[in-house]
């Protein structure tokens, strides 16, 4: 029976254990255990050499599909025909972490306030949380977890540099930076668990010629930008004190956005948070005017 996505969704589990064979890749098995086992597993199954046969588990059915355990099986393969035994590779890190766990261990003793600061650890946290851990909502981040193994479920030691590289390589898709982040903080914790003794493995050597070009950061404006912002933003009529309304009107602006965007611009940050709620009718355009003449720079008196 040839195993499709539609085949293996209709197969029930019965009253016994039943097995079945992936035509075209040689040693990947689907077992479907007796109820009430609900999972359906990839196993590759292979004898080595003077041994009896063996089987190793590839993944469940519902985190790999089809595609991705035909991907794992035929490494495992590879791997066997390169003289490696995986059997033995896995039996040598049974009492090892996982990546996952590793992370949450280094999350206590080594990502501490005491070592790094807070925008450095919220920075490694948010990052390993989307991608790592896969604790995100985000639409365009989930999309590509298909094309990426689980790696959070994989033993330290056993995480390889294909499987870095190519999270460097989506991930740099669409955020280049953070992608360049992901490999610098996962090589900075394999250094420090190499140094303790934890693992001899070291799979984050992105090359530097493979690395993102990150791109300057331009979301800001230039002194003479923000000038002529500040140009457009205030103007008073000096006989009545209050906003000149011609100004407003000829370049079609609204009287509200311009003031609110000069407190912005004018005012601190801890003012800006506390006091932009503020609801505009509640504040008399002359005390906003004073407000603002209290916290410009020297060069505010242009605008009066």
């Amino acid at each position: 029976m040839k195993l499709t996505d539609t085949v293996i969704k209709k197969i029930n589990h019965q009253d016994k254990d039943q097995f079945f064979s992936m035509q075209g890749t040689e040693g990947l098995t689907l077992a479907v255990y007796k109820y009430p086992s609900r999972s359906k597993t990839w196993f590759y199954q292979y004898r080595p050499k003077g041994k009896n046969s063996l089987r190793l588990k590839v993944g469940t059915y519902e985190e790999l599909g089809i595609n991705k355990a035909v991907s794992r099986a035929k490494q495992i393969s590879n791997e066997i025909f390169s003289g490696k035994d995986p059997y033995a590779a896995r039996q040598s890190v049974k009492g090892e972490n996982t990546l996952g766990e590793q992370i949450n261990e280094s999350y206590k003793t080594i990502l501490t306030p005491a070592r790094y600061r807070a925008s450095t650890l919220t920075a490694i946290k948010n990052i390993f949380n989307s991608y790592i851990f896969r604790k995100t909502n985000k639409l365009e981040i989930r999309q590509v977890f298909d094309q990426l193994d689980n790696i959070q479920h994989i033993k330290v030691s056993l995480i390889t540099g294909n499987q870095i590289a190519k999270f460097h390589q989506i991930m740099g898709a669409r955020t280049p930076r953070q992608a360049n982040m992901f490999a610098d903080y996962l090589k900075m914790l394999f250094n420090i668990w190499i140094e303790r003794g934890i693992t001899n493995n070291q799979p984050c050597k992105i090359k530097k010629e493979d690395r993102f070009e990150e791109k300057e950061y331009l979301d800001f404006l230039r002194e003479d930008e923000l000038d002529r912002v500040r140009s457009i933003l205030i103007h008073k009529d000096l006989k009545t004190g209050r906003f000149l309304e011609s100004h407003y009107k000829k370049y079609k602006l609204s009287t509200v956005a311009c003031a609110l965007i000069a407190y912005q611009i004018y005012s601190s940050r801890r003012t800006r948070s506390e006091a932009s709620p503020i609801i505009y009718s509640c504040v008399k355009v002359i005390s906003f005017l004073n407000l603002c003449k209290k916290y410009l720079y020297q060069d505010i008196q242009q605008f009066y």
